[in-house]
């Protein structure tokens, strides 16, 4: 004798968490999710500092989200992501910095190598040690 026994379907919209349906309820709609899921991007024009805080905002409004995301969708190593949102956590002022030169003098002269040992550093350290670096 052979019998087959269904016991859950499981769903795959991962984006907005997976569902388990019982298999007596399967005449059931499944509910759609109330969100779309973000959009991740690199932002043109701007220093690569301006997209690491656009993902590091919106991962932190999206918990069920994570670096593999953010690498499928600007298409970078979800290990070069978890790298990238290491910078998030500089200073502010270094940040402000940053941010206030124009884009392009700023994509020039302070290269994603030269802020990754920052991070290492305690905050306050952090703005003497770019400071000297980057003196204009």
């Amino acid at each position: 004798m052979h019998s087959t026994f269904i016991v859950g379907l499981i769903g795959q919209r991962w984006k907005s968490g997976a569902f388990l349906i019982h298999p007596f309820k399967l005449e059931r709609d499944i509910p759609e999710p109330t969100q779309k899921t973000p959009k991740f991007r690199i932002l043109k024009g701007q220093h690569i500092l301006a997209s690491i805080l656009e993902w590091k905002s919106i991962l932190a409004s999206w918990p069920e989200l994570h670096s593999a995301d953010v690498a499928t969708q600007v298409g970078l190593s979800a290990v070069r992501i978890r790298h990238l949102l290491k910078l998030a956590t500089l200073h502010p002022e270094v940040i402000r910095q940053i941010l206030s030169m124009p884009p392009n003098q700023a994509k020039k002269q302070i290269s994603i190598r030269s802020l990754r040992p920052l991070c290492k550093l305690d905050r306050e350290k952090q703005i003497t040690v770019f400071r000297t670096i980057h003196s204009d």
